[in-house]
């Protein structure tokens, strides 16, 4: 029931922005302070992590950045933490757990790896694909990676472009992971088009 009114609520939060009639303002130097309710403040916080998931789709990293950190002024919750771990992922280490550029990319991304192998412990095809593209990032888990790619790719359980982009990368050719990103993926020149050569480590295991 609770999840049926937040659904609600966030639909009438979308259309006509966060309510403010139930909030209180106050005047601090000048500018008006608006103090929302726990409700209201779950709401704009709904609101933020779907932009960033809207921008993470459409591969706009900044404006993925910019709505995670206006969530996390309001608390940002776990599913935020996934979709800032995606952020740096997909960022190659450029964005920190802080949702700003900065901090060393390798610490960035195994901080990541570490949230998105903790939310995979369901075995969910969509949060293994994420694992999988963290994984990727680093040669020494780069055959994890494949690994947990080709399973959910013979059972058609990839769930993201990037989760593709990453198996064809992996897999070193342009076929059907290829293929299969483009189809997905809001804009292919984004999601699939940066897929560059896989790590030092795969190239090695395909010569053997």
């Amino acid at each position: 029931m609770r999840g049926m009114f937040l659904a609600g609520a966030l639909a009438l939060s979308v259309a006509g922005g966060v309510w403010l009639s139930a909030g209180r303002a106050e005047a601090c130097g000048g500018a008006m302070m608006l103090e929302l309710s726990p409700t209201e403040d779950l709401i704009a916080e709904l609101q933020q992590m779907r932009r960033a998931q809207d921008a993470l789709d459409l591969g706009d990293l900044d404006g993925a950045s910019m709505a995670l950190r206006q969530a996390r002024h309001r608390g940002m919750s776990s599913r935020g933490d996934l979709l800032l771990a995606k952020l740096v992922v997909r960022s190659d280490g450029a964005f920190s757990p802080t949702a700003r550029v900065g901090g060393e990319p390798r610490g960035n991304l195994d901080w990541a790896t570490v949230v998105l192998r903790r939310a995979a412990a369901d075995q969910s095809p969509a949060r293994l694909t994420d694992l999988a593209e963290a994984l990727s990032k680093d040669p020494a888990s780069s055959d994890e990676a494949r690994a947990i790619l080709d399973e959910l790719a013979r059972r058609d359980l990839v769930t993201s472009a990037e989760g593709w982009a990453t198996l064809s990368r992996l897999r070193d050719d342009g076929g059907v992971a290829a293929s299969r990103c483009r189809a997905m993926a809001r804009d292919p020149e984004k999601s699939c088009g940066a897929a560059g050569p896989p790590p030092e480590s795969v190239h090695l295991a395909d010569r053997s």
